[in-house]
């Protein structure tokens, strides 16, 4: 994986719900919707489309999960580039957040 990939938003909140644990698509745009209290909705063209780019990337790997119920389903799982790459796209989002603060843009008490 290139140091240079740029995450798109939709690419880091998938990697945020794979963060505790493999996934499939469907549970995947579920999870975003509640961590953000529907803020964010993912459709499944952007959905698939961000899953088969990371997956490219290397940031996400595709598992077997033996006798699934539905047969049809893909799960997915981080790999360990894809947890570094979460975590520094946390760490500079963080610094954008402090930067803002510090111009007295955010205050998250207010949020």
């Amino acid at each position: 994986m290139s140091n240079d990939f740029e995450l798109t938003p939709a690419m880091f909140q998938i990697l945020l719900a794979l963060s505790e644990g493999d996934s499939h698509g469907y549970a995947i745009m579920q999870e975003i919707e509640r961590r953000t209290g529907g803020e964010v909705e993912l459709g499944a063209g952007t959905l698939y489309r961000s899953i088969k780019q990371l997956l490219a990337a290397g940031l996400i790997s595709e598992k077997t999960k033996g006798q699934a119920t539905h047969s049809q389903r893909r799960y997915y799982g981080l790999t360990p580039t894809g947890r570094r790459k979460a975590r520094a796209e946390a760490r500079k989002l963080h610094g954008i957040v402090e930067w803002a603060r510090d111009t007295r843009l955010f205050d998250p008490r207010k949020a």
